[in-house]
């Protein structure tokens, strides 16, 4: 029976910079998610924490980049990224890091990246806004898992293991 405990997988967990053992986070990655969480929910602080957990949580699953410049910049996911997208500019201008929001948001994904605050999406990778969106996501294939602001999040759903007969 394989051993439940398996210790190569915890200490890849460390070497890739899980949130709980992350105590100094790169600069350059706590800007570009802050910068995101500042594009994309500016305005709704309900919403930053959550916008900052999905790009933690992507980060972890690897399947969308092994960086946080490499998750939120992934093609048409966090939508201030994209090029023609109105908040780009607002986001990537240096009046952004001036804005009063900016620390405090700064200051939320240290507290994420470094495991002092819990993810408060129950691990979602998706959200959006339904007052401002209406993604053509197979919501089939993903469940709710709370609503934070004005935005709503979800996560994939995990496939039930089928008991044997």
């Amino acid at each position: 029976m394989p051993n439940p405990w398996d210790e190569s997988a915890f200490l890849r967990s460390i070497s890739q910079g899980f949130p709980a053992f992350n105590p100094q986070p790169d600069p350059n990655e706590v800007d570009a998610a802050a910068r995101t969480a500042y594009g994309e929910a500016r305005g709704d602080p309900a919403s930053l924490l959550g916008v900052i957990a999905t790009i933690l949580n992507r980060q972890e699953q690897g399947q969308w980049g092994d960086t946080v410049q490499e998750v939120v910049q992934a093609p048409k996911q966090y939508s201030s990224w994209n090029p023609k997208d109105p908040n780009r500019k607002k986001m990537l201008a240096k009046s952004a890091i001036a804005h009063p929001e900016f620390a405090d948001i700064q200051e939320q994904v240290l507290s994420l990246m470094q495991g002092e605050t819990a993810d408060p999406t129950g691990g979602a990778e998706f959200y959006f806004n339904p007052d401002t969106a209406q993604p053509q996501w197979d919501f089939g294939k993903l469940e709710p898992t709370v609503k934070l602001g004005r935005h709503q999040f979800y996560k994939r759903k995990r496939r039930k293991k089928s008991s044997a007969a």
